[in-house]
């Protein structure tokens, strides 16, 4: 046996070597060729041939040629005209650049070597060009990066107009959202109803739902990655758009041509909407500002340095003067992200690319209430607050290993220092006739250390490639240490050039917890460590997928069931909340609780011609369930939807002129609501039936945009109509009971009002609205 394994192995290294022997290597970067901007996803092939690579995501490619084949180089990417480059028979570093095309003029023939859904080597993958977000239909005239992927199988937006992301069943918190790698931990404005992310300033955003790569951890359902443009090397540029909520400009430019680079965008609230409206009671303001340094230090060395800042910042103002009493109410919401990062590229050689990277995010939360009330002779003023927070120092170093065409490795590691505030409640009186109060409860610090390391493959054989992981992890808290090992598994059977067939497995885990409340109201995210009590979160999910290439592979349709099934969550106690407390967090929460999910996705897209856009349907399942609630029994989970509908179109009339339209349905999200009350002396009582054992109406919506393209003198110009709920369809934003009530006789003033029945009555927010803005780039 030990000899056959001796053989075994000879023969694999001689292989190995012979085709060392006979190859060479060429490798460099693949750029736009107007900016200079670095292109991820770009295709590099042999012509005619079926050896390709793909750049990664600083745009750096490795790809190594047998002498024998032909010396023609292929580079393509979707959006761009394709080139063909004859090259010598010899190792060296050659940097392509592709110049953008007008969908007017597009190809529509895609080879077999494009990247596409048969041949990649992922699973749960999704990834849209940032144009065609830009002319989607968009509320009040923001574009919206999330909403994009709300219209994709297996993601769920938590309401009408909101930003959410509810991945196959998982939470908000189970979500790893990155912003050019960097974590972020809250990435919505305005109440939740657009994200943070500045569309102007965004090179490319993608994704993952499943199919997990051992590089991402930390959460259990998805991996949003966001990379932000590096700026303009070639040219100054502005680009600027001013709508109804907001108003944004970006400006890029070289700083040395060709060598470095900068890009600066902020984003801020355009007109006080609610203070016109209010009269000065309520004020809503939010901003978000990004900034980027891109550096070419050498041919193989490069240098980024990144900032983000944005906050949302709501008051509510309220005064009564009566007689010689006079009482002022101010309440404050306060919460948004800070980041800062550094990282650094180099190339070893032609196979081997590193990059490092260490950064500094920054979550707070704010809420507060103030009461001030003053009479000829009395005064008192206090201050009730609830703050939270979490920052990170953060350490990662990760290596690309080409070592053939058809053979990589990714390894690496990552070092997260993570500092919590979980809960701090601080109370504040002055007066001159009650006893002054200056105190603060739960005010400590939690730190923590996360560290993983990581090593994968992704190969290809034949009509078979894979890409297998594995992923350690390795939580520090006090005495409490948790390690966790997450085998990763992307299998695929490529059948033809047509059809292919995939299996996936992930486990991951979540070391990390967030607290919220759900409803109506504004944000309010507490996010909590693991602890001796409270264990870090897993998740084990299995998907099976089957892909296929239609009408000279212009149509690509995959449909893809998968099984997660989730371990150690928690929740709040029935009743319980952060604020008029003095406990610690983990007496207020329920533990251990398990979630599982099904599905089957179904999505067909077109990314190519005149008419682009995509279908998407999922059938699925998501429940909860915890000890201690709802009787022990599993229940649906708050926005789970057995059935939903995502349809995106667009379409280009002429050169400068774009259609698109959104159409949206999904079954009603579940909801608890009361089935029975008694009167317990002059207080109503309500009881409440299992949790989520009702549901909303169905939600659908259909909507419609024109975007009208116009060159001037000074540069370009587009105007962007929208149209929201084009048929005025009332969908529900929320619940809630009333009666009108009115006294019975005096013979019966002592018992409870009588009323008209107890109804139960809709709210909805967002009726047929038009909506515009107005786009600039010079």
């Amino acid at each position: 046996m030990n000899k056959i394994k001796l053989i075994i192995f000879v023969l694999f290294f001689a292989n190995i070597t012979s085709t060392f022997a006979q190859s060479y290597t060429i490798s460099g970067y693949v750029t736009d060729a107007n900016t200079n901007e670095n292109l991820i996803g770009a295709v590099v092939s042999i012509a005619y041939g079926k050896i390709a690579t793909v750049t990664n995501s600083y745009g750096f490619y490795s790809l190594t040629i047998n002498k024998k084949d032909s010396v023609l180089i292929n580079v393509s990417l979707i959006g761009y005209r394709k080139i063909y480059i004859p090259i010598t028979i010899k190792s060296q570093i050659l940097n392509f650049e592709l110049t953008a095309q007008n969908k007017e003029i597009e190809e529509v023939i895609v080879t077999v070597n494009n990247k596409n859904v048969v041949n990649n080597n992922e699973t749960g993958i999704l990834s849209i060009p940032i144009k065609e977000i830009k002319v989607l239909p968009n509320l009040f005239g923001e574009v919206d990066v999330i909403k994009a992927f709300q219209l994709m199988p297996g993601v769920q937006s938590g309401g009408e107009a909101k930003s959410g992301l509810y991945v196959r069943g998982g939470g908000a918190d189970q979500n790893l959202i990155l912003l050019d790698e960097i974590p972020l931990y809250y990435v919505n404005h305005f109440g939740g109803m657009f994200s943070i992310f500045n569309a102007d300033a965004v090179k490319n955003v993608k994704l993952i739902k499943g199919g997990f790569p051992a590089r991402y951890g930390s959460r259990l359902s998805s991996i949003l990655d966001v990379r932000l443009k590096d700026g303009n090397m070639q040219k100054f540029q502005v680009q600027g758009t001013i709508g109804v909520l907001s108003s944004k400009i970006l400006i890029e430019g070289p700083i040395i041509k060709n060598k470095s680079s900068y890009i600066f965008s902020i984003r801020k609230r355009a007109l006080p909407l609610f203070s016109l409206i209010t009269k000065g009671c309520i004020n809503y303001n939010f901003y978000d500002t990004n900034f980027k340094l891109n550096h070419k230090i050498s041919d193989k060395n490069r240098l980024f340095l990144s900032f983000y800042t944005g906050n949302d910042i709501i008051h509510f103002k309220s005064e009564i003067e009566e007689d010689a009493e006079k009482i002022k109410t101010e309440k404050k919401s306060k919460w948004g992200n800070t980041l800062g990062a550094l990282r650094f590229n180099h190339i070893f050689n032609s196979k081997l690319f590193a990059n490092l990277t260490v950064s500094y995010t920054k979550y707070n939360y704010l809420n507060g209430v103030t009461y001030n009330k003053e009479t000829d002779t009395t005064s008192v003023y206090e201050k009730n607050e609830v703050s939270s927070g979490i920052q990170d120092i953060n350490t990662k170093l990760e290596f690309e290993h080409f070592i053939l065409s058809n053979l990589k490795f990714r390894y690496g590691l990552n070092s997260i220092y993570h500092i919590f505030t979980p809960s701090q409640t601080s109370f504040y009186r002055e007066s001159n006739y009650l006893a002054n109060i200056d105190t603060t409860f739960n005010k400590f610090k939690t730190q923590a250390f996360e560290n993983s390391v990581f090593a994968e493959t992704e190969f290809k054989y034949k009509f078979i490639s894979a890409n297998l992981g594995i992923r350690a992890s390795n939580y520090i808290i006090g005495n409490t240490n948790y390690t966790s090992f997450e085998p990763r598994v992307l299998i695929n059977f490529i059948v033809s050039n047509k059809v292919s067939f995939k299996y996936s497995f992930a486990k991951m885990t979540q070391y990390i917890h967030l607290l919220n409340y759900s409803g109506v109201g504004l944000p309010s995210d507490f996010w909590m460590p693991s602890t001796e009590n409270v264990v870090p979160e897993t998740s084990y999910q299995h998907a099976v997928n089957a892909s296929f290439l239609f009408y000279n592979n212009i149509l690509e349709f995959s449909v893809e069931a998968y099984y997660k099934e989730m371990e150690n969550l928690i929740t709040f106690k029935a009743g319980n909340s952060f604020f008029n407390t003095t406990k610690n967090w983990e007496e207020l929460i329920e533990k251990n609780g398990t979630g599982a999910s099904s599905g089957i996705e179904l999505l067909l897209q077109k990314k190519k011609g005149k008419l682009t856009g995509w279908v998407g349907a999922t059938i699925s399942k998501s429940q909860r369930q915890f000890q201690n609630l709802n009787s022990g029994i599993a229940y649906p989970y708050s926005y789970d939807s057995p059935f939903d509908v995502g349809i995106a179109l667009q379409y280009s009339l002429t050169k400068n002129i774009t259609a698109s339209a959104t159409w949206t349905y999904r079954t009603g999200y579940p909801v608890t609501l009361a089935t029975e009350r008694y009167f317990d002396g002059q207080k109503e009582v309500f009881i409440y039936d299992e949790i989520n054992s009702y549901r909303m109406t169905d939600f659908h919506r259909l909507d419609v945009a024109l975007n009208f393209k116009r060159q001037k003198k000074w540069g370009e110009r587009t105007w962007s109509v929208s149209f929201i709920n084009v048929y005025n369809r009332q969908n529900p934003y929320f619940y809630y009971y009333y009666r009108e009530s009115f006294p019975l006789t005096s013979h019966t003033v002592n018992l409870p009002q009588e009323s008209e029945p107890l109804k139960l009555y809709q709210r909805s927010f967002f009726p047929f609205l038009p909506s515009f803005s107005y786009s600039f780039s010079f």
